[in-house]
């Protein structure tokens, strides 16, 4: 087959699979604000009001999951139909997807720009720290695990500060290209990345999107029925680039601290947590300049990112294997010489002194380059 025609067939399948995707959320919108984008059939639902709508598809991810459950109890060979399957179903269908949208929505605010703080907005971290294990083993060797500390911070405006601490967490909010989300929300959260390319935060649309996707979030929490929901008509609205003119340029009166350089992506998408910390003191930066914030090049891919971080970790086990096994094989011959149980027992808590040692300094170390490349 010659090249033109594997391009042809290429660009066919391409065109067949956006297709399939712009109809998996049901009949695509069209001439309304944010119909265009990936998902745009469900913002565009919470952007008019349609709360049929957005239950629908709020259902759609539901079974979505719990297919997902079915299939890998399936693959352990487990039966779906038991109470703890069941247990976690239940819990599924009675958590609304609107309200993970909302979370991935505050989480990743800061991410349009400083220029979108109104006076108020506020940076609220979220930590959780693991439970402390102490073990002691046979051989009197004591390890400790546990007592990380992860967290997530949401820079929002006031009006989210309610749902903030509602639905805000530690964990933050899963980013659009992860694997393992379904494809409802991996739709929805690239429609969200995408709002942030083609639509103004200060303008009517993205205005009216806030409204109601806090009006319909509070109302699923809160077991009501929404109200004072802005309705508007499929009238044609075209997408705008955001512009220093365009922009409201409010200075934040309460930011803490602008987002370090992040490749495009990542920067939209606001992807910094969960990690590990180490506690330090944070100093309130003082109000910046009524300036738009230039943002740099990135000068790394997400893949090439991705790359670079496993090839650190994959050093750094090979690493750690080196050092296990010449400390195996100096554990051997040091036994071998011992005359009496007494050595053999204290070169034998001396061993595994050292691998605790060194499984603790290869997890911190890991967890340094997990966080480098968040």
């Amino acid at each position: 087959m010659c090249s033109a025609n594997r391009s042809l067939l290429g660009d066919r399948a391409k065109a067949l699979n956006a297709d399939l995707e712009a109809r998996h959320l049901g009949a695509p919108c069209d001439g309304s604000p944010f119909c265009e984008l990936s998902g745009g059939r469900y913002l565009n639902a919470i952007y008019r009001g349609d709360v049929k709508t957005v239950q629908e598809i709020d259902q759609q991810h539901a079974n979505e999951l719990a297919n997902m459950m079915d299939k890998t109890a399936a693959a352990f060979g487990v039966q779906s139909d038991n109470p703890i399957s069941n247990l976690l179903k239940s819990k599924i269908i009675n958590s609304a997807f609107v309200e993970d949208v909302t979370n991935k929505y505050m989480y990743a605010y800061s991410a349009w720009g400083r220029q979108c703080y109104k006076p108020g907005a506020e940076e609220k971290t979220f930590r959780y720290t693991t439970p402390v294990v102490v073990e002691t083993d046979p051989w009197g060797v004591t390890s400790r695990t546990g007592g990380d500390v992860y967290e997530a911070s949401y820079t929002t405006n006031p009006e989210f500060f309610a749902l903030r601490d509602r639905l805000g967490s530690h964990g933050g909010a899963q980013s659009s290209d992860n694997p393992l989300i379904r494809k409802t929300k991996r739709l929805v959260y690239k429609g969200l990345v995408a709002m942030k390319q083609h639509y103004s935060c200060a303008g009517p649309e993205v205005a009216q999107f806030e409204h109601n996707l806090r009006q319909i979030t509070l109302a699923q929490l809160n077991g009501t029925n929404p109200v004072n929901l802005q309705q508007s008509t499929n009238q044609t609205s075209t997408p705008q680039t955001i512009t220093p003119s365009i922009a409201r340029r409010v200075p934040p009166k309460a930011i803490l601290s602008s987002e370090p350089d992040k490749p495009a992506t990542t920067q939209l998408e606001s992807k910094q947590a969960p990690h590990l910390v180490v506690p330090q003191t944070v100093t309130p930066a003082a109000k910046t300049a009524d300036v738009n914030p230039v943002i740099p090049a990135p000068k790394l891919s997400q893949a090439e990112i991705y790359a670079k971080r496993n090839e650190e970790i994959k050093a750094l086990n090979d690493t750690f294997i080196a050092k296990v096994n010449a400390m195996n094989e100096a554990f051997q011959n040091d036994s071998t010489r011992a005359t009496t149980n007494e050595e053999r027992l204290e070169i034998m808590r001396e061993f595994q002194q050292q691998i605790s040692v060194l499984r603790t300094e290869n997890r911190e170390k890991t967890a340094e380059i997990q966080n480098k490349y968040q």
